[in-house]
């Protein structure tokens, strides 16, 4: 009988046949899709046993037990596998845990964009830098960003590199000579009166008053104003403690709402973040100091909150939530951005995108007052080069301080 187990955020399937034990990756499903999956193997495997299906030559036990007795796409030759049947294989082996639901959403949503240019069947094999460029070219004409073309190249060259280490392209990826239009540098990030001294003097259209609103991060006074407000707004219990965890560490909503009750060490001071980012491959884990308003936050939220492993944890029942529960469990991504939407609305913060704004505003706080960029990093995690170079308009006493040291 197969056995169905779910690691991370997607399901593994086990099973013995005539002495051996198999295992594949069923990827990201319900409890319910699952166990439809295990009944499919079971049943596949006794239409085995009895002689009514004949595995391939060529084809593994397990794939032709998770294709449900068919012939995989992957089994072909590598000359005849279509775009198609490389990216759904790729996915749906990636949809096990192995990256986290929001990069694998990106990633699927690449591929689409690669799959609809090139062609469906187009067969990857055939792959070609001229390829490349004619999909770069059409997708420029569509109004598609250089930074946004880039990383869907990078991520089919990561399809075809993990394709190439199980055989199913041959060669490297044939990406050299590819060119991209330039691309404007990343804008730095500006304060609230900034940005609107920005629109009253350019009066850009909506699309860059857009852009100009994602570079938004709050001062000190106003995210102290902005804390205010959501205390007093908050659509629910935990709405206000989300925010202040955000505001006060610069966790990243995936990492706040990954975050465990046993996190939390009031009495050390320190809190451990759950990380997916830094280290590719595996769950890593950094501190960060409770603030002592934090600690606040924390004493209030920690003895109210349901019972439950997740630090923020939602009730049995949730008004307008299509999340089914059976008891408290973790509030959802979709829940956690409806619900900050809702307590922004019709306010003067309705302009924050949502909670990244708040890691930018804790990262720029620090920056402003001098904190070593490694100090940084170390508590907020892992940031690009590009990144970092956003809040460097905001060390000018420290730049100053250090030219005058040079040349008095």
């Amino acid at each position: 009988m197969a056995g169905m187990r779910k690691k991370g955020d997607g399901y593994h399937c086990t099973f013995r046949f005539r002495g051996k034990r198999y295992y594949f990756a069923i990827g990201n499903l319900t409890e319910q899709q699952a166990k439809a999956k295990g009944s499919e193997v079971d049943e596949t495997l006794d239409l085995i046993e009895r002689g009514r299906l004949t595995v391939p030559d060529g084809v593994s036990l397990e794939d032709f037990v998770a294709a449900g007795g068919k012939i995989p796409a992957v089994a072909a030759r590598p000359e005849t596998i279509t775009v198609r049947q490389l990216f759904d294989h790729y996915l749906t082996t990636h949809g096990n845990g192995t990256i986290e639901t929001s990069s694998l959403k990106t990633a699927k949503t690449h591929l689409n964009s690669i799959a609809e240019s090139l062609g469906e069947r187009f067969r990857i094999q055939s792959l070609t830098v001229i390829n490349l460029q004619e999909h770069v070219e059409r997708r420029r004409k569509k109004g598609v960003a250089p930074v946004t073309l880039k990383k869907e190249v990078a991520t089919l060259r990561a399809c075809w590199n993990w394709a190439a280490h199980g055989e199913l392209v041959k060669g490297i990826f044939p990406g050299r000579g590819l060119r991209f239009p330039k691309e404007e540098e990343t804008e730095p990030f500006r304060t609230f009166a900034e940005i609107e001294a920005i629109i009253a003097a350019e009066k850009p259209d909506e699309t860059r008053k857009d852009a100009l609103w994602h570079t938004l991060y709050l001062t000190r006074p106003e995210l102290e104003q902005f804390l205010a407000h959501v205390k007093q707004n908050g659509t629910l219990p935990w709405i206000y403690p989300v925010v202040a965890f955000a505001a006060y560490t610069g966790a990243r909503r995936s990492e706040i709402l990954r975050a465990l009750a046993s996190d939390v060490d009031l009495p050390g001071g320190i809190i451990t973040i759950r990380e997916k980012k830094r280290v590719v491959g595996k769950r890593s884990t950094r501190t960060a100091p409770i603030t002592p308003r934090l600690h606040e936050v924390l004493r209030e939220w920690l003895p109210v909150r349901p019972d439950g492993p997740s630090l923020f944890c939602q009730a049995e029942r949730v008004a307008r939530s299509r999340t089914r529960r059976d008891g408290p469990t973790a509030v959802t991504k979709d829940e956690a951005h409806d619900h900050f939407k809702r307590t922004v609305a019709g306010s003067k913060w309705s302009s924050l995108r949502g909670y990244h704004v708040l890691r930018h505003s804790f990262i720029s706080a620090l920056a402003s007052e001098g904190v070593d960029q490694r100090v940084i990093d170390e508590i907020v995690g892992h940031q690009s080069e590009e990144q970092r170079k956003r809040y460097r308009h905001l060390y000018p006493k420290v730049m100053k301080d250090a030219i005058s040291r040079v040349f008095g």
